[in-house]
């Protein structure tokens, strides 16, 4: 085929978010940081940079003995101005024309944007940086960790491809991967003795989630026989098997999609629980390292990727779309024949408009869990544990797992002492408004505390031991806050991606949000953005 038209694979293998999409996540995912919020204040951006250049040094010390670093993630200022209507006058504006659009700076956008990177194209992403919920960050060390997903479980399918395709080799991990803790002890998957109690409620889980094993969830024509399994609660499947056992299930999920059993569809967590008997893939510094390859490819173009851009109005009619966004305090607006919004579909919802009331309903029929990403930074190794580390959910401690950053580079033959370690500790709350909450009162004194004692907590009870001088070694702390950092899979959610897929079909713009794609990952942004992309080339005089 001709350059610039290459031939998108759609396969798509199970997966997880806030490590991964995705998407966990994050996940968020791709492209679900475009809009939510303007561009970082001035203090939050020198936190970032300071971060990637050792860190510490901006935020000063603290009488504890660790630095707390300025928030990373999400800025609620300008799309709480958005949500609240406070929209600036529209008057005359700097203009210009482009062939397509994108909305929306993270995973989902950044693989339309390659896709198309033969055309002419405008990327607009409300932050510094591109990558969504994929973002991440290096120490002055050299080692680099995830702000949000960190892994994906696609061994061949279009995300296991573009990786390929980018020159990135993903470090395999198989079940010895994960540690498990609940009732005081911690158990390793690969320990199949009769006195694991993971490993036999594992052999009791698999029969039961092994119908959806093959399926593929992306959301396309043909979905029907997700449809049919998409209405009952997950928790109705589990009854056969241990009450500690579902307690350690609930915090995978809650850990994966902000939900557990009570909360998501039967075919959801099916679904994402075969997580937990396949491989993951690995990049060192996480997802974020093939967002940066992502965008390293389109460096060339640079001048077509635009950030610190906060769209405040989209408009399509039946010849394209206007856009107007906000860059650097200049009110712009930009002409393009295809958009493509890499959004979250609450603010494709807020921001879209010249289309009919039956397209922009569906986009609001989502709800949103949200997730603290603390990164522990510390100057030698003091966790024993294995890659990732989960915990049953337990009224004390609301971390559901913890990932070592530098395993990675280990097991590639990287990694030096002098590099340190980061631990990437994982503190989702389930739909609803006490996250969101707590996240934009923006307490991070508080936060720091709760995960270290956390942290604490997890070892004292017997979880992976730390050395008895962590805190010693624990140089700087970073926060990373998402707001509505994914769409929890409730029963009904394949009904609502119907309908919102069957309203939106116009051929002058496209919907690529991870979340709109399947269950919200990175396997899901990417299959999106390859969609989006291929439907602007389909258009194309």
């Amino acid at each position: 085929m001709g350059e610039g038209n290459e031939d998108f694979s759609e396969g798509m293998s199970r997966r997880r978010f806030v490590k991964m999409a995705g998407g966990l996540f994050l996940a968020l995912s791709a492209g679900g940081g475009a809009l939510e919020a303007k561009q970082q204040d001035k203090s939050l951006k020198q936190g970032s940079q300071a971060s990637r250049g050792g860190g510490a040094a901006a935020t000063g010390r603290r009488k504890s003995g660790f630095e707390l670093g300025d928030w990373r993630g999400d800025d609620f200022t300008m799309g709480h101005k958005l949500r609240n209507g406070e929209v600036p006058q529209f008057g005359k504006m700097e203009s210009s024309q482009v062939d397509f659009v994108i909305v929306g700076g993270g995973m989902a956008a950044l693989t339309a944007a390659y896709r198309l990177r033969h055309e002419n194209f405008l990327l607009l992403e409300q932050y510094q940086e591109t990558g969504g919920q994929s973002r991440g960050e290096t120490t002055r060390e050299g080692l680099s960790y995830s702000l949000g997903a960190a892994y994906y479980c696609d061994d061949e399918g279009a995300t296991a491809k573009l990786v390929a395709e980018m020159g990135l080799k993903p470090q395999a991990f198989g079940g010895d991967k994960n540690d498990f803790f609940f009732r005081q002890k911690t158990y390793n998957e690969a320990d199949k003795s009769l006195q694991n109690l993971v490993y036999q409620g594992m052999k009791d889980l698999e029969p039961i989630i092994r119908p959806v094993k093959d399926l593929d969830l992306s959301i396309n024509d043909n979905f029907s026989q997700a449809l049919t399994m998409d209405k009952g609660k997950f928790k109705d499947l589990l009854t056969p098997l241990s009450p500690a056992f579902r307690t350690f299930l609930d915090s995978h999920l809650k850990s994966s999609i902000c939900g557990t059993s009570e909360d998501v569809s039967i075919i959801s967590g099916s679904w994402l629980l075969q997580d937990l008997f396949q491989k993951s893939y690995v990049l060192p510094g996480g997802n974020p390292a093939l967002g940066r390859a992502l965008r390293n490819a389109l460096s060339s173009g640079g001048h077509r990727i635009r950030t610190e851009a906060f769209v405040w109005s989209v408009r399509v009619d039946e010849s394209g779309a206007t856009v107007v966004y906000e860059n650097k305090g200049q009110l712009k607006q930009v002409r393009c024949r295809h958009l493509i919004m890499a959004t979250p579909p609450m603010v494709t919802g807020r921001i879209l408009s010249g289309v009919a009331n039956e397209c922009k309903g569906p986009l609001f029929a989502f709800r949103y869990g949200s997730y603290l990403v603390a990164n522990l930074i510390f100057d030698e190794e003091v966790f024993q544990g294995t890659y990732d580390n989960f915990r049953a959910l337990s009224p004390e401690c609301g971390i559901t797992d913890v990932i070592k950053a530098e395993t990675p580079y280990v097991k590639e033959g990287t990694y030096q002492k002098s590099m340190g370690s980061v631990l990437t500790v994982y503190r989702p709350w389930s739909p609803g408004t006490e996250g969101r909450e707590k996240l934009a009162a923006g307490d991070r004194s508080m936060f720091a505390r709760e995960i270290l004692s956390g942290v604490e907590i997890q070892a004292a009870e017997g979880g992976r031991p730390l050395a008895g001088n962590w805190r010693q070694h624990l140089k700087e702390v970073i926060l990373s806050r998402w707001g509505h950092a994914i769409i929890v899979p409730t029963p009904g959610y394949f009904q609502r991606l119907a309908a919102l897929s069957r309203a939106n079909q116009s051929p002058v713009y496209s919907l690529a949000h991870s979340s709109l794609a399947g269950i919200q990952c990175l396997e899901s942004a990417v299959i999106a953005g390859e969609r989006a992309a291929r439907r602007a080339l389909s258009g194309k005089g």
